[in-house]
C-alpha cells in the first residue's frame, strides 16, 4: 500500500469517526428530548462523553500510519500493527494532556515520499487536531471540576434541612423554589420550654443534572441562581448527610420516569431502613437510638400508576417516613377544599342540586369525578355530573373505576346516589360541544381538563361566552387547569378580562407553583386530621400502634381517611354538627341520618377504589372486597355507630 493510500484512509477513517460522533450525539439529544429510542431508559454515554471518545480514535488513526511506516520498518505482521497501534494511542495521550509534540508529524512528511498536496492537507488535518484536542481536554477539566466542586459545596455546607430532588426539571425546579421562598427563621422550642427564632440552613440539591440542551441550561442556570447545588450523580448516589442527626432529609423523586422514581425510592428506602430501627450496642444489651426516623428522613415518591403503590406499600420501611404522590388525586382533593362544591350548588326547592361538567377524561378528570360524587354524599344535597370527551367517555372513565360506573348503573335504595351522563365523541371547543354544554341548563361548576393549557383557556372562553348569552350563566363558575406558572400567575393576579375590561370569571387551578409546593405535596394539615380518625376505634395502647403502623405504612389507609377528614370538615362548615347525646328520638334520628350519609360517602370511595360487597368478612386486598359495602340499613347496629366521628 502506497503512503498517499495509506494517510488518505486515515483521514478518511478519522473523519467519518467524528461524523458518527456527531450524529450520535443528535440521537441521543432528539431521543432524550422525545423520549423515544431509549425506551425510558437513562442513557449510558452523554453526547460530549461520545464525541470525546470518538475524536480520541479518530486521533489515533490519524497518528497510525507515521508509527506503522516510519518508525517501524523492521516489524512485520501482527506485532508490526500492535506496536504501531499502541505507540499511536500514546502520542494522542500526550496530546491531550498538552505534552503533543508536532514534530513528529513534520519529520514524518519530510521524509517519506507522499504527494506535495496531499502532504498539506495531511499536516492541516492534524494541526486542527492539535488544536481541537486541548480545547476538549480543557472542556472536560472543567466539566469534572465543576461537578467535584458541586459535591464539595453539598458535603461540607453545614445544615438543619435537605432537599434532595431526583432530576432538574419544570415540577422540581417550582418545588425548589417554594422550598426557598419559605422564612429564614423558624420558631424552636428548648429544654426549658422557651421560644425563640433560629435561622434556617437549607441544603438543596438536584440530582442527575446533565448540560445538554438549550432548555436544560435554562433551568441549570435557575437553579444556581437560587442557590441549588446541581451534581451529575444520580440519586441513589449521594450521601444523605450522616454525620448530622438533626438535620432533616427529605428526598423527592420527582423524574418524568415514573418507574425509575420507584425503583430509586425503593434501593433508598432498603438502604437506610436498617437505620432507622434500634440497635444493640453489645454494651449491657442497651438500644442505641436509630439515626433516621419519620421526622428527619422522608421520601416522596412521585407517580400515579397503581403497581407503583403496590411496591412501596410492599417495601420495608421501619421508621421512615414514605408517601407515594399521585399529582391528579392531590389536586383533585385540595381543590374540593378551596373551591367547595357545595358553595355553588344549585337551589331547587328543598334540595340544593350539584350540577358541575367535567371536560377531558385524563388521570385529574377521573379523579375528579370519584371526589365529587364521593363528597357529594350530603344531607340536602343531589349530585349530578356531565363527562365530556372525543373518545367514548365512558370507556375512558370505566377502565379506571369500573366498580363507581357498575353501581352507578344499578344504584340501591338506601345507598349513596349520583347521577352521571356521559358525552362522548364530542371535540371540546366544537360547534357541537357548546351546544350540549347551553343544553344543560344551569350548572353549578365546570371543569376544563383537556391536558394542555392554550386547549384549556380557550374552550374556558368560548363556554364563558355561550353561558353569559342566558340571565344565570355568569353565575356558573369555570375552573380551566392551567400548568404554565407566567399565564395562571397573570389570571391569578388581575384574572382573565375582556377588551372593556369585564372579567371572564375562569378561575385557574392546577398551576406549577400551587402544585408543586411543600404544602400540596405534603398535605401535614390534613393528614393529621386524617391520623386522628384513623385512630379513634383503638382501645387501648396496642391497637392504636397497629394503627399507626397501617396508617404510616399502607396508602390505601391514608388515602380513605384523608377523605374522611375532607368530609368532616366540609360537613361541620355546613352545619351538620353531631348531636353529643341522644336524649330524644328526633336526635337519634338525627344522628342516624349523618352516619347514613357518612356511610353512603365510604361506599362512593371504596367503590372507586375498586372494592365490590363480598361474602368473607373484612376487608380482601387482593380480590378487592368487603362485607360492608352495603345500603346502612343492612348494617348491624354495632356497625351503624362506627359511622360517626
Amino acid at each position: 500500500m502506497s503512503l498517499n493510500v495509506a494517510c488518505g484512509v486515515a483521514i478518511g477513517l478519522s473523519v467519518f469517526l467524528i461524523a458518527l460522533a456527531v450524529g450520535i450525539g443528535v440521537f441521543l439529544h432528539r431521543a432524550e428530548v422525545k423520549n423515544t429510542g431509549l425506551e425510558g431508559r437513562r442513557r449510558v454515554l452523554s453526547p460530549f462523553q461520545v464525541f470525546i471518545l470518538c475524536f480520541f480514535f479518530a486521533a489515533v488513526a490519524v497518528f497510525y500510519p507515521i508509527y506503522y511506516i516510519d518508525y517501524l520498518a523492521a516489524e512485520t505482521g501482527f506485532l508490526r500493527v500492535l506496536k504501531a497501534f499502541l505507540l499511536a494511542v500514546q502520542n494522542v495521550l500526550r496530546l491531550v494532556t498538552l505534552n503533543g509534540e508536532f514534530d513528529i508529524v513534520r519529520d514524518f512528511l519530510a521524509s517519506a515520499e507522499i504527494d506535495g498536496t496531499f502532504a498539506g492537507i495531511y499536516s492541516i488535518y492534524v494541526a486542527v487536531i492539535f488544536v481541537t484536542a486541548p480545547l476538549i481536554t480543557a472542556g472536560y477539566v472543567l466539566s469534572f471540576f465543576r461537578s467535584v466542586t458541586s459535591m464539595l459545596r453539598y458535603s461540607l455546607r453545614p445544615c438543619n434541612e435537605l432537599y434532595a430532588l431526583s432530576e432538574l426539571n419544570e415540577r422540581s425546579l417550582a418545588l425548589a423554589k417554594n422550598i426557598l421562598s419559605e422564612k429564614d427563621e423558624k420558631e424552636v422550642t428548648d429544654k426549658a420550654g422557651k421560644t425563640k427564632k433560629k435561622k434556617r440552613r437549607r441544603v438543596v440539591i438536584f440530582t442527575d443534572v446533565f448540560d445538554d440542551g438549550e432548555r436544560t441550561h435554562e433551568l441549570i442556570f435557575t437553579a444556581r441562581q437560587m442557590g441549588a447545588i446541581c451534581v451529575k450523580r444520580d440519586i441513589t448516589d449521594i450521601g444523605l448527610k450522616y454525620a448530622r442527626r438533626n438535620c432533616i432529609r427529605k428526598v423527592y423523586l420527582i423524574g418524568d420516569n415514573q418507574d425509575e422514581n420507584v425503583e430509586q425510592a425503593l434501593k433508598l428506602i432498603s438502604r437506610h431502613v436498617k437505620d432507622s430501627l434500634p440497635r444493640e450496642d453489645g454494651k449491657g444489651g442497651r438500644s442505641r437510638m436509630p439515626k433516621f426516623n419519620e421526622n428527619n428522613l422522608q421520601f416522596y415518591v412521585f407517580s400515579v400508576t397503581a403497581e407503583s403503590g403496590v411496591l412501596l406499600d410492599s417495601a420495608p420501611k421501619g421508621n421512615i417516613k414514605v408517601r407515594h404522590i399521585n399529582d391528579n388525586r392531590n389536586l383533585a382533593l385540595v381543590e374540593m377544599c378551596e373551591n367547595s362544591i357545595f358553595s355553588t350548588a344549585i337551589e331547587d326547592g328543598d334540595v340544593k342540586r350539584i350540577k358541575v361538567a367535567i371536560v377531558g377524561t385524563g388521570g385529574y378528570g377521573t379523579e375528579l369525578l370519584k371526589v365529587i360524587c364521593c363528597l357529594g354524599q350530603m344531607p340536602g344535597y343531589t349530585v349530578e355530573v356531565h363527562v365530556f370527551d372525543r373518545e367514548n367517555a365512558e370507556e375512558q372513565i370505566g377502565g379506571r373505576v369500573p366498580e363507581l360506573l357498575n353501581y352507578w348503573a344499578h344504584q340501591k335504595p338506601g345507598d349513596a346516589e349520583f347521577k352521571l351522563a356521559f358525552h362522548s365523541g364530542v371535540e371540546a371547543g366544537s360547534k357541537h360541544f357548546l351546544s350540549e354544554i347551553a343544553s344543560l341548563g344551569r350548572l353549578s361548576g365546570i371543569y376544563v381538563t383537556l391536558g394542555d393549557d392554550e386547549r384549556n383557556i380557550a374552550t374556558s372562553l368560548a363556554v364563558r361566552t355561550i353561558l353569559n348569552r342566558n340571565a344565570w350563566g355568569a353565575q356558573t363558575p369555570i375552573y380551566a387547569v392551567v400548568y404554565d406558572d407566567t399565564k395562571a400567575s397573570l389570571a391569578e393576579k388581575d384574572g382573565l378580562k375582556s377588551s372593556d375590561g369585564q372579567s371572564f370569571g375562569i378561575k385557574v387551578i392546577g398551576s406549577l407553583h400551587k402544585c408543586y409546593s411543600t404544602e400540596y405535596i405534603e398535605q401535614t394539615k390534613l393528614e393529621d386530621s386524617a391520623r386522628e380518625l384513623h385512630l379513634r376505634w383503638a382501645d387501648n395502647d396496642d391497637e392504636k400502634q397497629k394503627a399507626r403502623a397501617t396508617f404510616a405504612n399502607f396508602e390505601y389507609y391514608r388515602r380513605s381517611s384523608m377523605m374522611e377528614a375532607v368530609y368532616r370538615e366540609l360537613r361541620e362548615k355546613l352545619g351538620y354538627i353531631k348531636k353529643e347525646k341522644e336524649t330524644t328520638p328526633e336526635d337519634k334520628a338525627y344522628n342516624d341520618m349523618l352516619r347514613n350519609y357518612e356511610h353512603r360517602r365510604w361506599n362512593t370511595f371504596m367503590r372507586g377504589e375498586g372494592f365490590i360487597c363480598g361474602t368473607k368478612e373484612g376487608k380482601d386486598f387482593v380480590a378487592k372486597t368487603h362485607h360492608l359495602v352495603v345500603p346502612f340499613g343492612d348494617l348491624p347496629e354495632g356497625e351503624q355507630k362506627k359511622d360517626d366521628f
